[in-house]
């Protein structure tokens, strides 16, 4: 049999994680959303929150790629499989690296490491260590080995309300569960994101974006991952999905997604903690919103959602990167 590098693949029990608020509502969809969505509160080997990803998208276009484009960053090597509901894969034991007792290989820096080794066993968890030996200590990750290819993994999620007044990006991701019902986690610093995709665990949707040097790519890179405040637009060019399948408007459907700001103050209005990118810096039209949004008729004190319309406080969803 060919050598590869070798990963560890976990076997991980189902569990759940109850929502404090009742959120079933949301989970089971509204409008034409179809079928609950389970979001990722499971764990052990099936699909992720989105149902709708049933394998790669045929409806991609210019500036989309397929798990070949790898996030780039220093360190590390091929991780560990785990899983998200569903029947169990089949397990690998640990390996080390050389023969007599050698020291282990490098896990995996991200998922879209795990799916270039080979050693994918489709979406669920894997054990990942983005800043290598010596650092942080290994992690799971959620990774999505479906949509556009695969190598997806979550850095940020809401399976419940929205704290009010909280940082949307005040947590590493090595500090987050991964069967929470939120996570406001950020992408590793080591890691140079190439794609960012947004799940809609309400309606089963998902929109994908491949970062560019334009200025809403650039400020979405610099706070996603290094925790910049950042005001950008409206004003263009815009910033739109390569990727959609969602069926209410937003952003990226016929308007621009050409704004995005994080901060607690000072950008068009912001008096609290938010994150947005949408079409005019408010609350309208978000490809994802995230603390207090600004603007005529707004949300209030809190607003959240995910490839959303004008709706307040409204889907559970999920980011990632590639």
């Amino acid at each position: 049999m060919a050598t590869r590098t070798s990963a560890w693949f976990l076997l991980l029990g189902a569990s759940a994680s109850a929502c404090t608020f009742d959120y079933d509502a949301l989970l089971e969809g509204k409008g034409s959303g179809g079928a609950a969505a389970t979001g990722s509160t499971e764990a052990g080997p099936s699909t992720t929150g989105d149902p709708s990803s049933t394998g790669p998208s045929s409806s991609s276009s210019s500036g989309g790629g397929s798990s070949a484009e790898t996030s780039s960053g220093t360190g590390g090597g091929p991780g560990g499989a785990g899983g998200e509901g569903g029947a169990p894969a089949s397990s690998s034991s640990a390996s080390s690296a050389g023969g007599g007792g050698g020291a282990p290989e490098p896990l995996a820096r991200h998922c879209n490491d795990v799916l270039l080794a080979g050693d994918d066993r489709g979406d669920g968890d894997y054990l990942i260590d983005p800043d290598g030996p010596g650092g942080t200590d290994p992690f799971l990750a959620r990774c999505d080995m479906t949509i556009d290819g695969g190598g997806w993994t979550r850095f940020n999620w809401l399976h419940q309300e929205y704290p009010t007044g909280a940082d949307p990006l005040e947590q590493s991701l090595a500090e987050c569960d991964v069967d929470a019902t939120i996570c406001r986690g950020r992408i590793p610093s080591i890691v140079a994101p190439t794609h960012l995709l947004v799940k809609d665990l309400t309606d089963q949707a998902h929109a994908a974006w491949a970062f560019d040097a334009s200025n809403v790519s650039n400020a979405m890179v610099a706070a996603l991952r290094d925790k910049a405040v950042v005001c950008v637009g409206p004003s263009g060019p815009p910033f739109n999905p390569y990727l959609d399948t969602s069926t209410e408007p937003f952003c990226g459907t016929g308007d621009q997604c050409d704004s995005f700001k994080y901060g607690d103050e000072g950008c068009n209005g912001t008096t609290d903690w938010v994150l947005t990118l949408d079409d005019d810096s408010h609350y309208c039209r978000a490809a994802f919103k995230l603390g207090r949004a600004t603007g005529a008729g707004n949300c209030g004190e809190v607003d959240w959602g995910f490839l959303d319309n004008c709706d307040c406080t409204d889907e559970a969803g999920e980011l990632y990167f590639r």
